[in-house]
């Protein structure tokens, strides 16, 4: 299984994937067994976790017996009416439903919800500033809802990649401000006054601090975090600044002399 597993990594099949999701795959398909084209038209890996996508859900529901009438399908609203046997149930979810929420963002989950509460519009997540992004992700958290009240067994607990993408993200938390919000075009924040100065951090609980002044396991953070406010020249600088960390911290080298100003007593013959 692990060699099928590096295998099936090597293959690309599945996208770019590490040889421990490979595996997982692998495991997966075994233990459904499906093959691994099954898995391909009815699943999707992100980050490790399995989803499942939104037209297999609903291609179970029909094997079931099931029935759906769309009643929505837009960039504002996903309305879809489902019935299996005696129990039939209308699911309904529009983009200002999302918007009180805080996965359409970027930040931390409590950091959104608190600036939400403050009535502040943190960042919207870029991947939702089409409609037909809105649309696809309504979509799917109406079919995944419906489907899960009505025949949990077509999910078993599995969510589409609609969501999963939004509760894996590790997002950067969104900058503070003790001042009014700030305005938006289209629900897309106004960048920060603090982006302009690559030296500084210009986000976050430690906005306005200088890279420099930062841990390094704060400014390693900072590279692997997915923020938009953290632009290309500030990823060079804080790369510098952990480089020359390193050089600094390295043991001299074996059979190297330190030099010392030390004055030596003159020697009498």
């Amino acid at each position: 299984m692990q060699t099928l597993g590096q295998v099936l990594a090597a293959s690309n099949l599945f996208g770019k994937r590490n040889p421990a999701e490979g595996l997982a795959i692998v495991a997966m398909c075994q233990q459904k067994r499906i093959s691994w084209l099954d898995f391909m038209q009815n699943f999707h890996m992100i980050q490790g976790v399995v989803s499942k996508k939104t037209d297999a859900i609903i291609a179970d529901f029909h094997r079931a017996g099931g029935i759906h009438r769309v009643l929505s399908r837009t960039a504002d609203k996903a309305e879809c009416y489902f019935k299996l046997g005696d129990t039939d149930y209308t699911s309904a979810i529009t983009w200002a439903d999302c918007l009180a929420e805080p996965f359409v963002y970027v930040g931390k989950e409590n950091d959104v919800l608190a600036m939400l509460q403050r009535g502040q519009t943190p960042p919207l997540k870029a991947k939702y500033s089409t409609p037909r992004a809105r649309m696809q992700m309504l979509w799917a958290r109406c079919v995944s809802d419906g489907v899960r009240v009505v025949a949990p067994e077509c999910v078993q607990g599995i969510y589409t990649p609609e969501e999963t993408s939004d509760f894996i993200e590790v997002p950067a938390a969104p900058a503070p401000s003790s001042s009014a919000p700030s305005a938006t075009v289209q629900g897309v924040a106004s960048p920060s006054p603090l982006a302009a100065d690559p030296s500084v951090c210009p986000c976050g609980p430690l906005m306005g601090k200088p890279w420099a002044e930062m841990e390094t396991k704060m400014l390693q953070l900072a590279l692997s975090t997915p923020n938009p406010a953290i632009t290309t020249e500030m990823q060079d600088r804080i790369r510098a600044i952990l480089t020359e960390r390193e050089r600094s911290a390295a043991p001299a080298p074996s059979g190297a002399t330190i030099e010392t100003t030390e004055e030596k007593e003159p020697v009498n013959d």
